[in-house]
């Protein structure tokens, strides 16, 4: 039983190893949302769009970024653009993408809102250079309004309407996936615990 036990222990573990992407998988980081800056509204008719830099050809597979929303409310969907000029230029792709919460803040910031890390698949080829993407239209439910996490990054961006801000929380990587949330490896670990014990109380 003690053999089987350690040979279900080390699938598992290699399970997971397999399901955490090497972290060549990132294209572009503009940093993470600390929470407590702003928020810059990405629906209800506002947009707003950061730019990017790829140092080579790249296929974009997914697009994990900040939003701010209102007590009650989670992120459904929201559409994007792939430009070569803020609100302008060439088009380079666009697409409404579903959004998937990887985590949330367990309380309001200071300005009364929760903030949610969102993920959302692409499928877009770019060859090296500049872009600006572009985010607005946000769905939540409700029908309250979303907002795009600012953190100041290197990025330079605009909101509509607006000019020139400070940029947003984004990542940008491949179609290799992007790294699990701590939480999920952790709920993980703990379901293995649980099964050792189990299978060590059937020994008994």
């Amino acid at each position: 039983m003690v053999r089987i036990l350690r040979v279900i222990l080390i699938a598992a573990f290699a399970l997971v190893l397999v399901n955490v992407p090497a972290t060549a998988g990132m294209l572009y980081d503009n940093g993470p949302d600390p929470g407590n800056i702003l928020g810059r509204p990405i629906s209800l008719g506002n947009s707003v769009t950061d730019n990017f830099v790829l140092v080579s050809d790249a296929q974009l597979g997914w697009l994990v970024f900040s939003t701010w929303l209102s007590p009650g409310d989670t992120p459904i969907s929201v559409d994007w653009t792939i430009t070569s000029l803020p609100f302008g230029g060439a088009m380079e792709a666009s697409g409404t993408g579903a959004l998937t919460v990887m985590s949330a803040s367990s309380q309001a910031n200071s300005s009364g809102y929760f903030v949610y890390t969102v993920s959302m698949p692409l499928s877009v080829s770019l060859t090296a250079g500049t872009y600006w993407l572009q985010l607005g239209n946000e769905v939540v439910t409700n029908g309250d309004a979303g907002f795009w996490g600012q953190n100041n990054g290197p990025s330079s961006a605009r909101e509509h309407g607006v000019g020139a801000i400070p940029s947003e929380a984004f990542t940008l990587f491949d179609n290799g996936g992007i790294t699990p949330e701590p939480g999920t490896i952790a709920l993980f670990g703990s379901g293995l615990l649980l099964l050792a014990g189990g299978l060590r109380r059937s020994r008994r």
